[in-house]
């Protein structure tokens, strides 16, 4: 797995990138709310969190096949 050219330096202006990181947080703290509201671990909130943090990363990884198929 190989990352983006510069993805430490332009990953916090990749719109895809801040809406992945929005969709953690809002979760993150909806899945925080049940726990302390109801008391049940609420599994649902917690893969959403997981789900956009992986989405957030995968934008960032280079997709070799993609670039070999607009070459030719």
């Amino acid at each position: 797995m190989k990352l983006i050219e510069d993805a430490g330096r332009t990953w916090h202006r990749l719109w895809s990138v801040r809406l992945a990181a929005s969709s953690v947080l809002i979760n993150a703290a909806d899945a925080g709310y049940q726990a302390w509201s109801t008391g049940q671990t609420p599994w649902r909130s917690i893969m959403v969190v997981v789900f956009s943090a992986a989405i957030g990363v995968s934008r960032l990884v280079v997709q070799e096949d993609l670039k070999a198929a607009d070459n030719g």
